[in-house]
Parts: structure tokens; C-alpha cells; sequence
């Protein structure tokens, strides 16, 4: 185990990665294993409490926390903990299904002064209603044992807990449950259970914005419904101000006979109404200069002062040829995206104006 420990700063405890390899990752018992190892290492008394963030590390850098910080004092258990961290490890599981894990780590600082802890016994923890197969329920009667039966409605007494549920039958397949405390006497948490299949033991359980497929008592999908703001319609201006300052650009080259390098010897423009076209006659380097010199004149120019050009191909084959003059007639400034050109700001002489790129593809079909 490797553990950092200090009680002034935030200390951190690693779960082993070969502990964590052993066993599928995300079984609960290694979530539950790690959880006991972490209680081993760290040492605080009654009158101090511990601020406690887990996370969860997978292939390729990435973290995943498993909640918001929480607090824990000597009350608290390793289970208790785990019951309030299991509903977020079925969600990594969902979501990362496919990724190797490199371990779980505890970040922890350990602080004076008492606490109530806001965990509840296991038995009572919402997580143990919502994922023990004791209470993967298609009858009242599976949930515990009925006190009151009203026909469609029934009380049921949960075995080793001081909270009862309340179970209203919907339609044929829904059922309604809400749990109360006896202690208390008012309702702490509902969900809805949609029975699928009674036989093969198959439900859709429903908790706030969770639902879980669950079959045979294992929850085999999970769903996390978010709200989102509908996208609203823009308003279209009357008298709308589009614009239309854009120059297409493209480079056209030869193969060089001698050398069998490709030389660049057109480079033609087109603003929607006018087209330019600069040809290096001379097919060699100083000519290529020259005429990316007569592009940079021209954009340079008042009559396009404002305009932006998109050049074919410019994020890989068009550019290596462009940059190589541009860097000598002023200041380049690329922006990359995985490794490609996505866009160029060049500026000569106070004058700034920015490459874009776009690919096109045409297609003709054979004329019979």
C-alpha cells in the first residue's frame, strides 16, 4: 500500500493496481476491499473527523471522482461508505465498460473538532434499498414481510431495519414504494419498480433521474436522465448583415523532371465575382517567393482588408508549400488541432489576415 500522511495537508492512499488487476475492476468487492484498506492505513481519534474524496484512475490518464467530498468519524464504516459510493461506481462501470483501471486513490485530510456523520447504518442507507437482491421485489411480499394489505396497496415491515415500505400498485406492472422511518414517521425516499418479466426476474427500477435495468437481481444497464435547456429558435434580423468578405485559395503544383519534387506553380484566388491567378513560369524556388510575394501584396491590399481566406487543403498538403515563403514575407502564427493546420494568422506590416482551410470532394458519374 502506498500512503502519504500528514494531518496539517492533504494525505493520499493508493489502492494497488495489481490488487485492483486481479479481479474484474469493477466488482464490488474491490471497491469494498479498497475501502477497508484505506480504514487500515489512516489513524485519527474521537474528536477528530476526516474530509474524504475518492477517485477512480483508468487507462489513459483518465480520473473519475466517486463523489463530492464527504465526511467520516470513528461512527463511520467502511460499508456505510460503500453503500453511499456504489451508485457512481455502476456509472463508471457503464460508461468505462471498456477501459483497464489503474487503481482507486483516497484523498484525505484529517481535521480537529466532532462531527455527525451524515451516513446511515447499512441497512437503513438508501443504496442497500436500491441495489441488495433482498430487495429486487415482483410481489409485496418479496420486499419483506406484509402487515397491511389494502388490495392494491400494502405495508411491508423490511427484515432488520426500523423502516417500513408503503407499496401502491399502479397498473398491473407498477409498482409505487416509498420508504418510511419508524423512528421519524415520515417518508425518506420513493422510487418506482416497472416489473418486465416476473419469471426471469427482470425490472426497470426508477429513482429520481436514475433508471436501472436489473435482472435476476444484477443490474444489467443504467441510465442517468439530464435536464437540458430546449434549444431556442434565432431571431432572424429584418435586415440581417451577412458577410461576405471571402476569398477561396488554392495551390496548384508540377513534378519537377530533374528532381522529381513537386514545385508549386499556381496560386489562384476567387472572391465570389473576381478570380487571380499567379504562375511561377520559372518552376523554381525563387519563383515560388515571388509569387506567394504578389498573394501576400494583393490581401494586403485595402480592397480586402477584413476578408478571410480558405484555402483547399490547407490543414496538410497545400500548406507545406505556402508556409515555406509566408515565414519569409511575415510573422505566422499556427493553430493545430491533433497534429493538422486548422487555421493561419499572418501578419505583415501591421497588416493581419487569417488562413482557414476547407476539403471538398466532387464526384462524376459516367455520362453513357
Amino acid at each position: 500500500m502506498n500512503t502519504t500522511m500528514n494531518k496539517n495537508n492533504w494525505s493520499k492512499f493508493e489502492y494497488p493496481t495489481k490488487v485492483a488487476k486481479q479481479v474484474n475492476f469493477f466488482d464490488e468487492r474491490v471497491l469494498l476491499d479498497s475501502l477497508k484498506q484505506f480504514w487500515k492505513a489512516i489513524s485519527f481519534n474521537k474528536n477528530e473527523h476526516v474530509l474524504v474524496l475518492v477517485k477512480i484512475h483508468l487507462e489513459g490518464g483518465i480520473v473519475y471522482s466517486l463523489s463530492k467530498l464527504f465526511k467520516i468519524n470513528l461512527e463511520v464504516t467502511p460499508k456505510m461508505v460503500f453503500n453511499f459510493l456504489l451508485p457512481n461506481y455502476y456509472k463508471i462501470q457503464e460508461a468505462y465498460n471498456i477501459k483497464l483501471p489503474i487503481g482507486i486513490s483516497f484523498h484525505y485530510k484529517i481535521k480537529e473538532g466532532k462531527i455527525i456523520h451524515s451516513f446511515l447504518q447499512d441497512e437503513n442507507n438508501l443504496e442497500f434499498i436500491l441495489f441488495n437482491k433482498m430487495t429486487i421485489g415482483y410481489r409485496p411480499e418479496d420486499y419483506g414481510k406484509v402487515i397491511l394489505d389494502k388490495g392494491n396497496q400494502w405495508t411491508i415491515s423490511i427484515p432488520k431495519s426500523d423502516n417500513f415500505l408503503e407499496i401502491t400498485k399502479k397498473v398491473d406492472n407498477i409498482l409505487l414504494i416509498a420508504m418510511y422511518s419508524k423512528q421519524m414517521e415520515k417518508e425518506t425516499i420513493n422510487w418506482i419498480d416497472e416489473i418486465i418479466d416476473p419469471i426471469n426476474r427482470h425490472l426497470i427500477r426508477t429513482y429520481k433521474n436514475i433508471i436501472y435495468e436489473i435482472i435476476d437481481g444484477e443490474i444489467v444497464f443504467l441510465k442517468e436522465e439530464l435536464n437540458t435547456q430546449v434549444i431556442k429558435s434565432l431571431r432572424i434580423s429584418k435586415n440581417p448583415k451577412i458577410n461576405n468578405k471571402i476569398i477561396t485559395l488554392d495551390i496548384e503544383t508540377i513534378k519537377d523532371p530533374k528532381t522529381n519534387n513537386l514545385i508549386m506553380y499556381l496560386i489562384c484566388l476567387y472572391n465570389g465575382k473576381d478570380s487571380y491567378s499567379f504562375f511561377n513560369n520559372s518552376l523554381n524556388d525563387k519563383g515560388n517567393l515571388k509569387i506567394t510575394k504578389k498573394l501576400v501584396d494583393l490581401l494586403s491590399s485595402k480592397k480586402y482588408e477584413g476578408y478571410k481566406i480558405y484555402a483547399h487543403n490547407f490543414h496538410s498538403f497545400d500548406s507545406l508549400f505556402l508556409l515555406r515563403y509566408l515565414v519569409k514575407l511575415g510573422e505566422c502564427r499556427p493553430i493545430l488541432h491533433e497534429g493538422k493546420l486548422i487555421s493561419l494568422n499572418f501578419k505583415r506590416n501591421e497588416k493581419i489576415f487569417n488562413f482557414f482551410f476547407f476539403i471538398t470532394s466532387i464526384f462524376f458519374k459516367k455520362i453513357k
